[in-house]
């Protein structure tokens, strides 16, 4: 026979970062920072059966990055803001201030004073 038997491959699973930093070696630490990212996400998935986001985050990870950080502090986050009238149900978008928590309309003075 012509067909060889290749030995079928383990499934792919979620890992996270703290569990890979334990089990990848330092050299695939190392080939993971220096080269690019899609051959170090490769590399990552075929010693250690992660997932692709799981690697992913990783290299991020070991490149200094941090993968859904929240925003940098004392930046707006742009927000849509509705206001619904309840007798007849129509909706209106309201504009803000930026970062004001909470949101305050815009160009007018506080209710209330």
């Amino acid at each position: 026979m012509s067909d060889e038997f290749e030995k079928p491959r383990p499934k792919r699973r979620a890992l996270s970062i703290h569990d890979l930093r334990r089990v990848v070696s330092s050299r695939h630490k190392v080939l993971a920072s220096a080269g690019p990212v899609e051959e170090a996400i490769k590399l990552i998935q075929d010693e250690h059966h992660a997932d692709d986001d799981s690697c992913l985050a990783f290299v991020l990870w070991l490149r200094g990055e941090t993968p859904g950080a929240p925003p940098e502090p004392r930046q707006a986050i742009e927000r849509i803001h509705v206001v619904a009238d309840p007798r007849t149900g129509d909706q209106r978008y309201v504009d803000t201030q930026p970062g004001s928590i909470p949101p305050r309309p815009a160009g007018g003075k506080p209710p209330g004073r």
